[in-house]
């Protein structure tokens, strides 16, 4: 059903779809194939969308999605990319071992 990431169109609100079929795509199978785009393939996406059909419910999902992935980001930014810092590093608190 998707086109090889490769193959996905860049270009937004172009004439062509984004994703092979995507025209003839149920709102549930944009949803499925949404998890595994690109930030950058996902905004082509919702740029086409906008364009052509604009499916409320598909705009809302592909949003969702975008704003996802910009906060998954933007944690990942802040932290370093290593993830959230383990609950037991707050201070004050001693890891592993007895209490002093």
């Amino acid at each position: 059903m998707l086109r090889a990431s490769r193959d996905v169109n860049d270009s937004g609100a172009g004439e062509e779809p984004p994703i092979a079929d995507y025209d003839h795509m149920t709102v549930r199978a944009v949803e499925g194939c949404a998890r595994s785009l690109t930030y950058e393939q996902l905004t082509a996406v919702l740029d086409y969308e906008c364009a052509h059909q604009a499916r409320t419910p598909v705009i809302r999902l592909l949003t969702a999605r975008l704003r996802l992935l910009r906060e998954e980001r933007s944690a990942g930014e802040r932290s370093g990319g290593y993830g959230p810092a383990p609950r037991s590093s707050v201070p004050g608190r001693h890891i592993g071992g007895a209490e002093p």
